[in-house]
């Protein structure tokens, strides 16, 4: 019985999947951090533009609500949106609390 693959071809491929993953990492690390380059500030909150925005961009995204729609078109459309809004909150880091603290700055300074 023999094997399928020599051992170097076996190396080989491992030193491929490597770098490939080494890239994939690469480039998550980088649309992260352009993310929070883009939004927030150097304190690590979102700016007042970027928290006006995300607010605005989690009403339209269904962040807060269901997006259950009887024809299955519209309801696969809402999905999308909101796994948008949930990737760019993901690439910003802000759990739940954070973006509650958001809510609340935002409603603030829109009574203000």
């Amino acid at each position: 019985m023999s094997l399928p693959d020599d051992p170097m071809s076996i190396a080989e491929k491992a030193r491929q999947t490597a770098a490939a993953l080494a890239r994939q990492l690469r480039k998550l690390t980088n649309r992260f951090r352009i993310h929070r380059d883009l939004f927030l500030g150097e304190d690590g909150t979102p700016t007042p533009p970027a928290a006006e925005w995300l607010r605005d961009l989690g009403k339209r995204c269904f962040a807060d609500g269901s997006t259950y729609h009887a024809d299955p078109r519209e309801h696969a459309r809402r999905e999308g949106r909101r796994e948008v809004y949930l990737e760019i909150i993901a690439g910003l880091e802000l759990d739940g609390k954070k973006l509650a603290a958001l809510t609340r700055q935002m409603r603030e300074l829109n009574n203000e």
